[in-house]
């Protein structure tokens, strides 16, 4: 990763490597504030001058962080929110600054994020415990709707200088799950055809705990290594010894 700081804003990229993690799903069409745009751009610069244009680099800012300082009558606040909620305070200040009205819709256009990302953002922003945004429309108390307006909230007050918004993931737990099985299954399989693509013969135990010891990122069980190794013999990767059941051989 790097730091630095650029047009007053200070930032800390974390650097995955995307073999080790599940594939998140990404918003490609988001468009970053000026100051974040900004940030984003020196990163790339440097990235790939320093990898030659070797490597890819991916966005992943459903993960990301931020601090953001708030101004507010009584005093300013520092937000500790997800950078889906900054993008979304700063594009509607900025909004409201040159006094137009910020609908729910209007955001999703300026942001270029899906409807059900933004309302996700506004909830936790104006339903939750620090409601530092005001809404009138449709919605009801706890719901958000397309037409709802959006303006900060200038009764908000709250003891505490700096405190985190919490915001409800866009992820569904059900599909993470798979999702994450999807991928570890990839990484056994990768792993298998490796090890048998150097020894090109080998035992059904040796191979397994061979996978065992080279998987560092999990540690996957014995059946789920079991049933790759199987779908790797389905899909003609591997075959059985016809001498010895218990024996594979790589096929190349």
């Amino acid at each position: 990763g790097g730091g630095g700081a650029l047009a007053s804003v200070a930032s800390k990229v974390l650097l995955l490597t995307c073999g080790f993690w599940p594939h998140y799903a990404t918003l490609p069409g988001l468009a970053l504030p000026s100051a974040m745009a900004q940030v984003v751009s020196a990163y790339q610069r440097f990235y790939f001058e320093k990898h030659q244009g070797a490597r890819r680099l991916s966005w992943k800012h459903t993960l990301g962080d931020a601090e953001v300082a708030a101004r507010f009558p009584t005093k300013t606040h520092t937000l500790v929110v997800t950078t889906l909620q900054a993008l979304c305070l700063l594009h509607l200040t900025g909004l409201t600054d040159v006094g137009r009205a910020v609908s729910c819709a209007a955001l999703c256009e300026v942001t270029g994020a899906p409807l059900g990302v933004v309302r996700r953002v506004l909830h936790s922003l104006t339903c939750g415990k620090h409601k530092i945004l005001s809404k009138t429309g449709p919605g009801g108390k706890n719901k958000i709707e397309e037409a709802d307006i959006f303006e900060p909230n200038a009764a908000f007050k709250a003891p505490k200088i700096r405190f985190a918004i919490p915001m409800a993931s866009l992820e569904n737990a059900t599909s993470l799950k798979a999702r994450v099985e999807e991928d570890r299954s990839h990484a056994i399989e990768a792993c298998a055809v490796r090890v048998m693509k150097a020894r090109k013969l080998l035992d059904h135990n040796l191979l397994v705990a061979e996978i065992m010891t080279q998987l560092v990122a999990f540690k996957p069980d014995k059946a789920s290594v079991k049933r790759r190794i199987e779908s790797l013999i389905e899909r003609e990767y591997l075959e059985r010894d016809p001498a010895d059941r218990r024996q594979y051989r790589y096929l190349a």
